[in-house]
């Protein structure tokens, strides 16, 4: 009879010290964690009296239900859309520039993250236009692809009192 092959393949996360604590077992016994798992596995399955068949693909008898109380999480994401409608087909070229542009700007949210952590000499060699200019050219990128979205705008009132809301932040790090 031959050996059927694993072809599946499931993956666990651990955290740092489960995964010490699993390593140092693991040598201790002189036990692969594939094989170790693959243990696990079918003697918890044996336990609960779980039987696979061909026609079904798990049966569990009445009488060796058991209620097992381990720390399992519940699923945070679902495989269907939560708003219940399907997710619109979409070219795949377009979702890669889309994928790049969103890349940039989580670039410079990561930048201007970084920059507001550091000290004073290092936030003025910064150009908060020159990050505003590379924002407003990701936009138009954005609408280049996507024009049914409306195109933010600002109001010369607004984009002046925010100038100076910007220039009074200036000159109170330059103060300090």
């Amino acid at each position: 009879m031959t050996r059927a092959r694993r072809k599946i393949v499931k993956r666990l996360r651990f955290k740092d010290e489960q995964a010490r604590r699993l390593d140092s077992y693991l040598e201790m016994r002189k036990v692969t964690f594939t094989d170790f798992t693959h243990y696990l596995i079918e003697s918890e399955l044996n336990r609960l009296g779980w039987q696979c068949t061909d026609n079904v693909q798990f049966e569990a008898s009445e009488e060796n239900i058991v209620a097992v109380d381990l720390p399992i999480r519940k699923r945070r994401r679902e495989k269907f859309n939560i708003i219940g409608r399907p997710a619109p087909d979409m070219d795949p070229k377009l979702l890669k520039k889309l994928g790049g542009i969103g890349h940039n700007v989580n670039q410079i949210a990561r930048s201007l993250n970084i920059i507001c952590g550091y000290q004073i000499d290092v936030m003025q060699q910064f150009s908060f236009i020159d990050c505003l200019d590379v924002l407003a050219d990701i936009q138009q990128q954005i609408h280049k692809y996507l024009p049914e979205i409306p195109t933010y705008t600002l109001s010369e009132n607004l984009a002046e009192h925010r100038r100076s809301k910007a220039q009074g932040s200036v000159a109170k790090v330059e103060l300090t």
